[in-house]
C-alpha cells in the first residue's frame, strides 16, 4: 500500500487470493520481544518462529486503503500481473499456524488492514494525493 499512498502507481498481483501479512510495526515489536525472551525459551538451535499475522486478500487491503485515503489512491492500483508475478504470488502462504509463536508471547497484528494503513499514514507523514 506504500506506493499508491505516496502517489506512485502499483501493480497488485492476484487481488483475490488470501495471504498472510505481518506489518512493519508488528515485526519490529516481534524483534524486540524475541530479543527479550529468555535464552531457554528461544529453543536452542531451533530459533525459527512464524510470526502471527493477519490473513487478508490484496483486494481487501485495497478496499481499506480506498476508504481511508480516497479514490485517487485506489485508482493507482492496477492488476496487470505478469505470469512470473502470478507464479510468485501463488506460492505465498495463504494461512499458517503459529502456536509456537503464541506460546512464546508473540502477538498478532490488529486483525484488519485499516489500523495498519492509518498507522503507516501517521508514522510516515503521508499526505492525501
Amino acid at each position: 500500500m506504500r506506493e499508491p499512498l505516496n502517489g506512485i502507481p502499483y501493480d497488485a498481483a492476484s487481488a483475490r487470493n488470501r495471504r498472510v501479512a505481518a506489518f512493519a510495526a508488528q515485526v519490529v515489536e516481534a524483534f524486540i520481544h524475541a530479543h527479550d525472551l529468555a535464552q531457554a525459551a528461544k529453543g536452542g538451535s531451533n530459533r525459527v518462529v512464524n510470526l502471527p499475522g493477519i490473513t487478508v486478500t490484496v483486494a481487501e487491503m485495497i478496499e481499506a486503503m480506498g476508504k481511508i485515503a480516497g479514490a485517487q489512491a485506489r485508482k493507482r492500483v492496477s492488476s496487470n500481473s505478469t505470469r512470473a508475478s502470478m507464479r510468485f504470488v501463488k506460492n505465498l502462504a495463504g494461512r499458517f499456524a503459529t502456536p509456537r509463536a503464541r506460546a512464546l508471547g508473540f502477538e498478532a497484528d490488529p486483525g484488519a488492514s485499516t489500523p495498519v494503513i492509518r498507522d503507516y499514514i501517521a508514522d510516515e507523514g503521508v499526505r492525501a494525493r
